[in-house]
């Protein structure tokens, strides 16, 4: 595997996290809309940059390569939310009431 495609993968894993932001930053809980809209542009767009750079660049990586970069963009987004922490029904902050006043001084 040459350069090229290392930084082709490095980029999808980065379009992946990328990706996640347009649920909202944090969203622990994507609805199906949003998980349908990224999992269709994560298996759209390398097989369209496929036929693009297909054309214009002799030695463009074969199309298994770009399924492998959708699945590496998909594997970010799933491992992005699997990190994403959320609090628990224990959680400290559950405890504490905010119902503070504000004051001037």
């Amino acid at each position: 595997m040459n350069s090229w495609r290392y930084i082709i993968l490095i980029l999808a894993y980065l379009g992946g996290l990328f990706l996640t932001g347009l649920w909202g930053f944090p969203n622990p809980q994507p609805s199906w809309q949003q998980w349908t809209l990224v999992i269709l542009l994560i298996f759209i767009i390398p097989p369209s940059l496929f036929i693009f750079l297909n054309r214009r660049w002799r030695r463009c990586p074969q199309l298994r390569f770009w399924f492998l970069v959708s699945c590496v963009a998909f594997f970010a987004v799933i491992y992005f939310q699997f990190r994403l922490p959320s609090p628990r029904s224990t959680d400290i902050s559950h405890l504490i009431k905010d119902d503070f006043k504000p004051k001037q001084v």
